[in-house]
């Protein structure tokens, strides 16, 4: 049988934990938490220990956690760096650069292109490479755009209407002929582009919004004549 002033004195004033007691004692611990439930302040006490015991854990837990943060954080930066390295090293060689991302770097590191990618934005080679291709791809649209426009220029002559509405920011209304005459403004005439175009011919939006406003300068000239006269 332990002494039980010398199992208070080991838990509450010297601060050991039941396990440590009871090895001591040569007791199961079942029988010093028995002896402790006799003391008042034993509850207390063992709440207390337990907060004590969460906040412990929890403190570990983020210690913990900002610690692989920080191995991953370093990790990346080491990959990075090794991807870049190994970019540089192999740039002289590569014919087609997104050949050599997706079967070359994705697979060694194991990484989506849209990763390779984001690495290696801010290397000057890379950024010289991608705008030289950038600039080789909208010459070469521009260059199919023209061979597709002139066959389709072959195979099909635009209508006169049509040929008028894509022309028409070159027409400028006539008020004492009431017709649209073509203007230079923006360039020589087509040779199969008429000279002139009567209002009535094409019954376009910016026609009817001129015939609108020549209507209402008439209406406001006559108002203002009579209003003279008076």
């Amino acid at each position: 049988m332990c002494d039980k002033n010398k199992v208070y004195h080991s838990y509450f004033i010297k601060g050991k934990k039941i396990v440590e007691i009871a090895k001591e004692e040569n007791v199961s611990q079942p029988a010093i938490t028995k002896i402790l439930q006799q003391f008042p302040e034993y509850e207390q006490e063992k709440e207390r220990r337990k907060a004590e015991n969460k906040e412990k854990h929890k403190q570990k837990t983020i210690e913990y956690i900002k610690e692989k943060r920080a191995e991953a954080k370093k990790s990346e930066k080491e990959e990075r760096e090794e991807i870049i390295q190994d970019f540089l090293n192999n740039v002289q060689a590569i014919d087609y650069i997104d050949e050599y991302i997706e079967e070359y770097l994705c697979k060694k590191y194991n990484k989506s292109k849209h990763e390779i990618r984001f690495y290696l934005i801010g290397i000057p080679l890379y950024e010289k490479i991608m705008k030289s291709r950038e600039s080789s791809t909208v010459a070469g649209m521009d260059r199919l755009h023209q061979i597709e426009l002139r066959k389709t220029l072959k195979r099909k002559k635009l209508g006169e209407q049509a040929l008028y509405e894509a022309c028409q920011s070159s027409y400028e209304y006539n008020f004492k002929t009431q017709r649209m005459d073509f203007t230079e403004k923006h360039g020589a005439k087509p040779y199969n582009l008429k000279k002139s175009y009567s209002v009535h011919t094409f019954k376009t939006g910016y026609v009817e919004e001129l015939q609108n406003n020549v209507e209402e300068e008439k209406r406001t000239s006559s108002t203002e004549k009579k209003a003279l006269n008076l």
